[in-house]
């Protein structure tokens, strides 16, 4: 049973969508703009995760949500 709720949440969490999910860390680190920032975003299958990528210049930082 537990095990199926889990299932139901990343298949939710599965079907946001990329664009969406990038203007919500905009919205929620608005610094991030301002700094100049980059926000990217990527669902990785073999980790059932989205990936974050934040990137300035040479500088890479790459999060799993």
């Amino acid at each position: 049973m537990l095990q199926a709720g889990y299932e139901n949440y990343f298949l939710r969490v599965s079907m946001v969508d990329k664009t969406a999910l990038c203007e919500k860390i905009r919205e929620i680190y608005p610094d991030a703009g301002e700094y100049g920032i980059d926000v990217d975003t990527e669902y990785d299958q073999d980790q059932q995760r989205w990936v974050v990528h934040l990137n300035k210049d040479q500088h890479k930082l790459k999060t799993f949500l």
